[in-house]
C-alpha cells in the first residue's frame, strides 16, 4: 500500500470475493454445499428488503395521491373563487364606467351654461320679488290712509 492509513475491506481481499462469514478467507470449491445455503439466504434477506421497500413506496405513492387529489380540490376551489372575483371586478368596473359617464354628462352641461343660467334666473327671480314688493310699498304711500286696510 502507499500510504499508512489502513484501507476499509469491503469484502473484497487480495485473492477476490470472501464469504460473508467474516473469515476474510476466499471461499474454496471444498465448502460447495454451505456456499449454496449462504447465497439462498443472503437472497433471502434482500427479498425481505425489496418487499418492504415496495410497501413503504406504495405507502407513499397513497400518501402522495391523497396529497394531489387534496391539491386538486384545493385549485378548483380556489379557481371558482378566482372567477367569482372576476365577475365582481368586472361588474365594479361597469358601474364604474356608468359613473363616469354620467360625471361627463353633468360636466358637459356645467360648461355648457345651464348652472350659470339657473343663476341668473334665481337672482334675476329674487330682484322682481323685491322690486313687486317696494313697488306696493311705494303705491300704499300715494293711497289716502283710510283705504290702506
Amino acid at each position: 500500500h502507499m500510504s499508512n492509513y489502513p484501507h476499509p475491506n469491503y469484502g473484497y481481499s487480495n485473492q477476490g470475493l470472501t464469504s460473508r462469514g467474516g473469515t476474510g478467507q476466499p471461499s474454496s470449491s471444498s465448502s460447495g454445499g454451505q456456499n449454496r445455503e449462504e447465497v439462498s439466504v443472503q437472497l433471502g434477506h434482500p427479498a425481505l428488503e425489496y418487499e418492504e421497500g415496495v410497501h413503504t413506496l406504495r405507502q407513499k405513492v397513497k400518501l402522495l395521491k391523497r396529497m394531489s387529489n387534496s391539491i386538486g380540490e384545493e385549485t378548483s376551489l380556489r379557481g371558482k373563487l378566482i372567477d367569482s372575483l372576476s365577475s365582481g371586478f368586472d361588474s365594479a368596473t361597469e358601474s364604474a364606467k356608468k359613473a363616469k359617464k354620467e360625471l361627463d354628462k353633468v360636466y358637459k352641461q356645467a360648461r355648457a351654461g345651464h348652472l350659470l343660467a339657473l343663476m341668473f334666473f334665481s337672482v334675476g327671480l329674487f330682484v322682481f320679488v323685491y322690486l313687486v314688493y317696494k313697488a306696493n310699498r311705494f303705491a300704499r304711500w300715494f293711497l289716502p290712509k283710510g283705504r290702506r286696510e
